[in-house]
């Protein structure tokens, strides 16, 4: 045992000796360099890159492989392309944030029946924010007897109660299965 300890350090010894300096000739980047602070990398144009308002957005997506595609499950907005357009990803629901246009680049984009528009009362606050709005604002019953505000809000109910329809437009009378 004692002869194997005075082997490991020995050897040890033997191997800082030939540790590289900080100043050896190394093959690649020194480690006190950094690639992301070399202004001529900062100023190249990315070549599979695109740009838009002045803000560099890379475009990483490559070729489409559908297999690769997450598997989408239980969203209440419908889908949507992603980013890449490739793969399907669930829409935003009303009153979340979203982006404008028909690329997903941040918040995503929005849902079945939903269009993305600036949010109400974001004057003066620097950047506004874009939200989800449902294009069918009209009111209508449910059959389960509930007042939806927008046709929006009736399908994303309609989502986890898979027997609910609508009995019509506009509020549903309060008593036995009658609407208005």
């Amino acid at each position: 045992m004692l002869l194997l300890l005075l082997l490991v350090l020995l050897t040890c010894r033997a191997l800082s000796n030939k540790v590289l300096s900080p100043s050896a000739d190394v093959p690649g980047p020194s480690p006190s360099s950094d690639l992301l602070l070399d202004d001529g990398l900062l100023d190249e144009e990315p070549e599979d890159g695109w740009r838009q308002n002045g803000t560099e957005e890379l475009n990483d997506c490559g070729p489409c492989e559908l297999d690769l595609c997450p598997e989408t499950r239980a969203c209440r907005a419908g889908l949507v392309p992603d980013a890449c357009s490739c793969c399907q990803e669930c829409g935003n629901l009303e009153g979340q944030a979203c982006d404008l246009g028909n690329r997903s680049r941040f918040y995503g984009l929005c849902g079945t029946g939903l269009r993305c528009e600036e949010a109400p009362g974001g004057e003066g606050e620097g950047e506004e924010e874009q939200v989800c709005v449902c294009e069918e604002q009209e009111i209508v019953c449910g059959s389960d007897g509930t007042t939806y505000m927008n046709m929006c809000q009736f399908r994303e109910a309609a989502f986890s109660k898979l027997d609910l329809h609508t009995r019509g437009r506009g509020p549903c009378r309060t008593g036995e299965n009658s609407w208005q």
